[in-house]
């Protein structure tokens, strides 16, 4: 089924502006064809059914711009999103107060790899059912700013690289996140080397099982307070810190590291690192592990009293 275009201002279910080069645009396996080159606002109306997965529905539509919705997209038994905007590079922004999400299970990839993005209106968008939003917003390169306190992520399980390589983001809101039932936060802000500070102190990681790389190449990244941290299920840590080169001072006291297997370079090219808080570390999982350097080769380490009997921990200059 061809999508049916209509350029007038009423009865359409979404707008994209696009550039068009007398090329075919091929949004997900439907065709339409512009013959005048140039920057053109489309209005788009679709089957009045739309399937319960829209998976990488506007996948690489390099031309398009923006997008904004109406409610005659109608997408409340949509569940699934995953992919949905994969690789639009040169889309600017994006409006979705209009969709209804209320049985949306999975955002995976939604905008991964949307270099140009710049603003997402997420007004009135229902999270409540999404279990999954692994690589959300990963490689967007252009947002600087993103408030997601309007998320409901009770049911959230997965944020595997939901922020990863967002190289330009400087303010991240989600002191709202309810983490309770996630599993894996691996690579989960990886990357985002404009934070500065981020408020994750009603983040509950109780179920955490995988945090590696969690905050790898956080390079501009001054403090973060992880003491409300529960790792008791952590089995891996590996790079957690690696290349926060700002970071001064870690208070890593409250930390239970009974099941992790992996710390390897968990603070190395921590440059800048001169106090370390890890008294409550009564192990190392591997012997000499590399997992700590201080360019300036001074600075505390608070450890248990007997910990060095227990494991050398080595300094890597």
């Amino acid at each position: 089924m061809k999508l049916l275009i209509k350029i007038f201002n009423f009865g359409y279910d979404f707008v994209i502006e696009m550039i068009i080069d007398n090329i075919t645009v091929k949004p997900n396996s439907n065709y339409f064809t512009f013959l005048n080159p140039g920057k053109h606002t489309v209005f788009i109306l679709l089957p009045d059914i739309l399937p319960n997965d829209l998976t990488a529905y506007f996948e690489v539509m390099e031309k398009m711009i923006s997008i904004s919705f109406t409610e005659k997209f109608k997408t409340q038994n949509v569940n699934c999103m995953d992919d949905f905007f994969y690789e639009c590079r040169l889309l600017e922004s994006v409006d979705l107060s209009k969709l209804n999400t209320m049985n949306l299970k999975s955002t995976y990839g939604m905008f991964l790899n949307c270099t140009g993005l710049k603003s997402i209106n997420f007004k009135n968008f229902n999270t409540i059912k999404v279990t999954d939003m692994k690589s959300m917003f990963a490689g967007c390169h252009s947002l600087s700013s993103l408030d997601l306190s309007s998320f409901k992520t009770e049911n959230l399980l997965n944020m595997e690289y939901m922020f990863s390589n967002c190289v330009q983001l400087s303010s991240l809101i989600i002191s709202s996140f309810n983490t309770e039932n996630v599993k894996n936060m691996h690579q989960t802000f990886a990357n985002c080397i404009q934070l500065t500070s981020l408020d994750l102190s009603n983040f509950n990681t109780k179920s955490v099982l995988k945090m590696e790389g969690m905050f790898f190449g956080c390079e501009n990244l001054l403090s973060i307070d992880l003491t409300s941290f529960d790792v008791k299920n952590v089995i891996n840590m590996e790079n957690m810190f690696y290349n926060c080169q700002q970071l001064t001072s870690l208070n890593l006291s409250n930390f239970n590291i009974s099941k992790v297997e992996n710390m390897n370079g968990m603070f190395l090219n921590c440059m800048q690192l001169n106090y370390l808080d890890i008294s409550s570390f009564d192990k190392i999982p591997y012997e000499n592990t590399k997992i700590y350097n201080n360019e300036n080769k001074s600075g505390t380490i608070k450890v248990k009293e007997d910990f060095w009997k227990l494991i050398q921990l080595q300094f890597y200059y």
